[in-house]
């Protein structure tokens, strides 16, 4: 019997296509903060101060300014690497880069100003990871270039969920029935972009997954949920999906298993061997299963407009139990349903 499942990819490719433009967003559920205050050097708040953080992928620019207590918030920030500029006239600019924002996070920067003209920039690389002090959010995090690195177990199609039972804390079952924190089933939430996934079913998407080629990031939050999650009784499953920069970047790729590559088992070795006349009844079984996909992103509009893709599709060949059969010794074989039951019951027709 020959079965074929579909990842969901081709569901995403609408998902997907969704245009990414590089002004204000609406607020939306999910996305990054960065907020902080800013002083100069003898500790005072400094208002007025331009404060722009510019997405290093797709040079989309947000700005604000402090207002008269120093304090500044970027929000909706989608996640991505960013660079964060302060500007006010009479002090040197102020710049940091390699800022990170993962996924529903929320970054406090805290900065001095010193005393100076356009000419005294000062610069800061941040490569280390930095604290989140603005909420009590417990939860795993699961960045897509680590996890599809992994050596995974394709078998029924990749699923990015499945290592939240592996390695979250608080987290057990499986798609079907996943408890968190103890919860009954089906109370978790699944978010996708900002957006409930969850329709008929109480958090349960596993028809409906995504590709883990189209997630950026994938984290479950099983502690200290904000009120904007409070359709769940358990934690939540929240998904981020990738989309274009200002490079053309793509993949493909492919996982194959057949029975031409498996030794065949003892057993079907030693019937063979004690019978060889009907030693081609103990072959190797028949077991198959592909998966393969592709994924594409870009620019259309350079710093505006960009696109990304993915597809995934996995297909499998298994044998399963059939009904039972008779032979009536000329070769032909029937079902034992047909044959001989049904008459017996007087059914109409046999």
């Amino acid at each position: 019997m020959r079965g074929r499942g579909f990842t969901v990819a081709w569901a995403i490719l609408a998902v997907a296509l969704v245009l990414s433009m590089a002004t204000p967003a609406l607020a939306q559920s999910g996305r990054g903060t960065i907020s902080g205050v800013v002083r100069d050097a003898s500790g005072s708040v400094v208002p007025g101060v331009s404060v722009t953080a510019t997405n290093r992928g797709t040079n989309a620019v947000t700005t604000v300014t402090t207002n008269a207590d120093g304090l500044y918030s970027l929000r909706n920030l989608p996640i991505g690497t960013y660079s964060v500029n302060l500007t006010l006239s009479g002090f040197a600019p102020y710049t940091q880069e390699g800022i990170t924002l993962a996924l529903g996070e929320t970054i406090t920067l805290d900065h001095t100003l010193a005393v100076g003209g356009l000419a005294e920039a000062v610069t800061v690389s941040a490569d280390t990871a930095l604290l989140n002090r603005a909420n009590p959010e417990i939860g795993t995090s699961m960045a897509s270039d680590i996890v599809t690195n992994l050596p995974l177990n394709f078998a029924g199609g990749r699923s990015l969920e499945n290592f939240a039972y592996a390695i979250a804390p608080s987290v057990e079952g499986n798609n079907w029935t996943s408890h968190i924190n103890g919860g009954a089933d089906f109370t978790k939430e699944v978010v996708l972009d900002g957006t409930s996934a969850v329709i008929q079913i109480g958090g349960h998407i596993g028809e409906s997954s995504p590709s883990m080629e189209a997630v950026e990031e994938f984290t479950v939050q099983t502690s200290g949920v904000p009120a904007e999650y409070g359709r769940t009784a358990g934690g939540i499953f929240n998904f981020s999906l990738k989309s274009g920069t200002n490079q053309f970047r793509g993949s493909a790729y492919g996982y194959l298993r057949n029975e031409a590559l498996n030794a065949n088992t003892w057993h079907n070795n030693y019937l063979a061997a004690t019978d060889p006349g009907i030693s081609s009844k103990y072959e190797r079984a028949e077991d198959r299963q592909y998966l393969g996909g592709a994924s594409l992103g870009g620019p259309i509009i350079k710093d505006k407009t960009f696109f990304y893709l993915a597809a995934e599709e996995y297909q499998q060949t298994r044998f399963l139990l059939g009904g039972l059969t008779h032979d009536d010794g000329a070769g032909q074989r029937d079902p034992v349903l047909l044959r001989h039951v049904l008459p017996r019951l007087g059914w109409p027709g046999y």
